[in-house]
């Protein structure tokens, strides 16, 4: 009812009823193994995901914009570069530049010197809302998530209410196929051109 009185609302939603959740066995089972961490500190807030170089030093971004980086060690914390925007996926390609996926800019790509170029902002005539996550095949091709063609990443909630598909996986921003908040991407090492996508959603 409620819904009616704030129409006309964002979100379009659609009923949802959840699978029984897995016992907690097997895999599932509660261990301890994260007590083990050890946290290395920014001078930011939340971090996405992190990137080694060829010299094995640490990258991650955070909300800021700013991408920061560690020595191999984890100690030294510096700022390497500014994406201006919200700094999500990171991946190294071939030619030691870090590839990020930037919730507000697009798909940029950072030169060793740290200096940052955007590679898109949408494609075929559909900006990116809220590109997430990104892998690199062997032979360059960069694959990417767009968690949402419809929401940005401040409508999150908004974008996780609809359960309805807003998400966008793409090569390259060549193919596109529509997905429900496509979170994590992985390309297979084992010679397939499998492509492997976490949902947030289900």
């Amino acid at each position: 009812m409620v819904i009616y009185l704030l129409w006309p609302v964002p979100i379009n939603p659609v009923a949802w009823t959840p699978p029984a959740a897995p016992e907690l066995t097997g895999v599932y089972a509660q261990n301890s193994e994260l007590s083990k961490i050890e946290r290395l500190r920014i001078d930011g807030n939340n971090p996405e995901d992190v990137a080694f170089d060829a010299q094995d030093r640490i990258y991650c971004g955070d909300e800021s914009g700013r991408i920061f980086r560690f020595q191999p060690d984890g100690t030294r914390p510096e700022v390497f570069a500014e994406t201006k925007g919200r700094p999500l996926g990171l991946i190294f390609d071939a030619s030691g530049n870090l590839i990020v996926a930037d919730a507000v800019i697009g798909l940029m790509s950072i030169a060793p010197n740290g200096q940052p170029t955007v590679l898109a902002t949408g494609a075929e005539d559909v900006p990116f809302r809220c590109a997430n996550d990104l892998d690199v095949a062997a032979d360059g091709t960069i694959y990417f998530t767009d968690a949402s063609y419809k929401f940005p990443l401040t409508l999150l909630k908004a974008d996780l209410l609809s359960i309805n598909p807003t998400a966008v996986f793409s090569l390259t921003i060549r193919a596109q196929n529509r997905r429900k908040f496509c979170c994590a991407i992985s390309i297979s090492r084992m010679g397939s051109r499998s492509v492997l996508i976490n949902h947030l959603c289900w």
